[in-house]
């Protein structure tokens, strides 16, 4: 990258493939930003975020759902986790709770 920026400083070719390289520049892109810039960044980053936790939260809580009628229905838990992707020791907690 150096070697390149000498050669041609006007317009250096960047290998953005090597992932070093692109978090480099994506650091250097990001430290040239602008207050506002950076303002609007971070909320856009925050808002990224907490629509993935939420349609995390989303996934687990229906996966849950599954995994009750599943019990309810007297699926075994191997069969469940493998619809779910919740671990067996998640379906044996939700058995125990769907009994009490």
């Amino acid at each position: 990258m150096v070697k390149e920026s000498i050669r041609n400083p006007e317009n250096p070719t960047i290998n953005l493939k090597n992932q070093g390289i692109k978090k480099v520049a994506e650091l250097i892109d990001y430290e040239q930003l602008s207050p506002e810039e950076l303002r609007e960044s971070k909320n856009r980053n925050a808002a990224e975020s907490a629509k993935e936790a939420y349609e995390w939260a989303a996934e687990q809580r229906r996966n849950i759902e599954i995994a009750q009628n599943g019990i309810k229905k007297g699926l075994d838990n191997e069969f469940i986790s493998e619809l779910t992707s919740l671990t067996l020791e998640q379906i044996q907690e939700l058995r125990v709770e769907t009994k009490e």
